[in-house]
């Protein structure tokens, strides 16, 4: 219950809570499980529970190249490797001397321009991948420092003396190099996706179309490769290391590379096995971790293990498509005006025809259950008075018995009223039915119908008969022509889905592409483009969109607004974020640097207080609901000197040890009261309008 416990401590009612984003720990899930569960009775919505793209990515990454903390080693190989170069940065990056000659090396190779070499940090994303990027870049400055650091006279001379001979067992090898440069291109996609899920922006829509093309990526018998700038030349040695190019292509032993692929590049080098079953294995977690597919029922943990390196075995062995998706990336899918329609989603490799049908069945019945609340009409529970309304409770309630408000809320008292709530609503159901009246449900042909499913279905996609249903459906259906191909726009294809074919060749035109817009389409019916709606990366600002269509466009406009579709994007959709919270970057970057001097409070209680300030700023507070709490408190004077006793408290002792550390700051408190008590002298005589 210590989610709901955060949560009220800083004033955040269940009700704000429509989506958590968690990490990857088995408890976290729970957590929001029990969240929802507990405070059932206090909201208008269930909680939609996700889990934390970046620290799924990273995972990942970390099994593929041998260094989580997991009991059963998946690439032991890699992790020799990986581990080698570690423990020469981490000696390195700790001594001043030893960075010395690091920096002689790098003066004797006229260096002007580079990379520092750091290890990777275990508290931060991703970094397994910059480690072995820094490396390739430093190679040959690295090797020289190595060498000259390993000695019997060198600085560490006890290492040179315990490993003499073998020395292989703590220098990189030529082998060891190899890997750290096929490493660095092979892992790629894996370290975007990771920079993808910290984007400050709103990029939910997106989340779906770049785990996707990030394993596409993954999948791939090919990828091309950074070039070595650092290595010894019969010409001038490379002053500037940061100039690399894309030009090297690294091949898997069994595919068999067209000369046309190959012309581009000026070397083409042969997968190495390390590197083939860390791409392998970082697909199969991944791809597991995301939900989008998952292990035949049954499936015990060692076979899981041993299909993931089998490398003679199907890249997907064992696994099965999930039946259905994320709510919030498939949600984000279908909404995108990108994307065009379910044909091309499917085909490009999205989500299957089922995942697809169950994301709309799921997105009508928000759709439909905003205009409920716009028209007044929700679910019926018991009328009790002590209880909190929902912010969608009806007003004009006169019935005694039950009172209308919003769904998922069961305030009502005792066994028996829980009992009639659901009775009525049954009866209530059986009426509908026999007006023709019945539920939403996915159109499966193939699936058994209940007796009282309607048989006049000319809908192709859900069977809809309720009013704020078929409202919904036609919304949907009206949104999504939008994205007709006469109104998408041309765009550069920087980012690609469906780029290769079922050999594994790269296609010519990919399915799907995103990029800056190279020429405009038609405009839309409501008199827009969405050319104006993607930035020059390509960006789709799908909030704006939203907006601009939640009323009509201009008048005479075709398209009328999108009552419910923008209530769904703009209240459940964006306020969601890929990671835990979107301060996530900053823990993994400040949060191994902590020290007990720097803070007076633990890490865990600091990371929990910014997370929560994180999660209040994305919680949309309505002015009128302001205004009105702020003045039924003024009204019956809660904000009192006794009210107020506890808070003054903490300030007096916050401010007492602050002036202790830092006494030339007193007039500044000084200030800040006096102000404060000038405000308050100056509301009690009316002088300020409160709003």
């Amino acid at each position: 219950a210590w989610l709901e416990d955060a949560h009220e401590a800083i004033g955040c009612k269940p009700s704000y809570v429509g989506s958590h984003t968690v990490d990857g720990d088995s408890t976290a899930g729970k957590s929001v499980d029990i969240l929802g569960w507990r405070t059932k009775d206090s909201r208008s919505t269930e909680i939609i529970s996700s889990k934390c793209d970046a620290h799924q990515a990273n995972t990942a990454g970390r099994r593929a190249c041998g260094t989580s903390g997991h009991k059963v080693c998946l690439n032991p190989e890699m992790k020799v490797a990986s581990t080698k170069i570690h423990v020469r940065l981490v000696s390195l990056c700790h001594s001043a001397k030893r960075l010395g000659v690091n920096t002689s090396v790098q003066k004797e190779h006229l260096r002007e321009s580079t990379v520092p070499a750091e290890p990777s940090q275990a508290t931060c994303w991703g970094t397994d991948h910059e480690e072995a990027k820094r490396a390739s870049i430093n190679k040959k400055d690295l090797e020289v420092t190595f060498g000259r650091l390993i000695t019997p006279g060198g600085i560490d001379k006890d290492v040179y003396k315990e490993n003499r001979d073998n020395l292989d067992t703590v220098l990189p090898t030529d082998r060891d190099w190899k890997i750290y440069q096929q490493f660095e291109a092979a892992m790629q996609p894996l370290r975007q996706f990771i920079l993808f899920a910290q984007n400050t922006k709103v990029v939910v829509h997106m989340e779906l179309y770049e785990s996707r093309m990030c394993l596409e990526c993954l999948a791939a018998s090919f990828f091309p490769m950074f070039g070595n700038l650092s290595q010894d030349t019969t010409s001038a040695r490379a002053k500037n290391l940061t100039l690399r190019k894309l030009d090297q292509l690294v091949v898997h032993k069994d595919y068999l590379a067209e000369d046309l692929m190959t012309e581009d590049y000026e070397k083409v080098h042969e997968m190495l096995p390390e590197i083939a079953r860390t791409r392998r294995v970082a697909y199969r977690e991944f791809i597991v971790r995301l939900g989008f597919s998952d292990y035949d029922l049954g499936t015990k943990k060692e076979d899981k293990e041993a299909m993931t390196i089998d490398e003679d075995m199907d890249l997907d062995a064992g696994l099965t498509p999930a039946s259905s998706l994320n709510v919030m990336k498939m949600m984000g899918g279908i909404f995108h005006p990108l994307l065009h329609n379910k044909k091309r989603m499917v085909a490009a490799g999205l989500c299957t025809d089922g995942q697809y049908e169950r994301g709309k069945t799921d997105l009508i019945r928000r759709i439909a259950r905003a205009y409920d609340r716009s028209d007044g009409i929700t679910e019926m529970v018991h009328n009790d008075t002590n209880a909190e309304k929902s912010q969608w409770s009806s007003s004009d309630d006169s019935d005694d018995d039950v009172a209308v408000v919003s769904p998922w809320t069961g305030s009502t008292d005792g066994q028996y009223e829980r009992g009639k709530t659901d009775l009525i609503r049954r009866i209530a159901r059986a009426y509908d039915r026999s007006d023709g009246i019945t539920e939403m449900v996915h159109n499966d042909t193939n699936a058994e119908k209940s007796q009282w499913s309607s048989s006049d279905d000319s809908d192709d996609d859900v069977a809809v008969v309720s009013p704020s249903l078929r409202k919904a459906t036609d919304e949907l259906t009206l949104y999504l022509s939008f994205m007709k191909s006469k109104y998408q726009p041309t765009m550069k294809p920087i980012k690609a889905l469906g780029a290769y074919d079922d050999e594994g060749h790269l296609r010519k035109d990919p399915i799907l592409c995103i990029g800056p817009v190279l020429e405009k389409g038609k405009d839309i019916p409501s008199g827009k483009n969405l050319a104006d709606y993607i930035d020059k990366k390509g960006y789709f600002n799908l909030v704006k969109y939203a907006q601009d269509h939640s009323q009509k466009a201009k008048k005479g406009s075709a398209a009328p607004p999108f009552v419910g579709t923008a209530n769904v994007i703009l209240g459940q959709l964006s306020p969601h974020i890929t990671m835990e919270v979107d301060c996530g970057s900053l823990f993994p970057q400040a949060g191994h640097a902590a020290q007990p001097n720097r803070n007076r409070i633990t890490a865990e209680t600091f990371e929990r207080q910014v997370m929560a300030k994180h999660r209040l700023a994305r919680i949309y507070c309505d002015p009128v609901a302001v205004k009105k709490e702020f003045m039924e408190r003024h009204k019956k004077g809660k904000w009192n000197a006794k009210e107020d006793r506890d808070d003054l408290a903490f300030w007096e002792s916050q401010k007492r040890e602050y002036l202790q550390q830092n006494p030339n700051h007193r007039g500044m408190f000084e200030e800040l009261e006096t102000s404060a008590d000038a405000a308050e002298v100056e509301e009690d005589n009316g002088a300020v309008e409160l709003i």
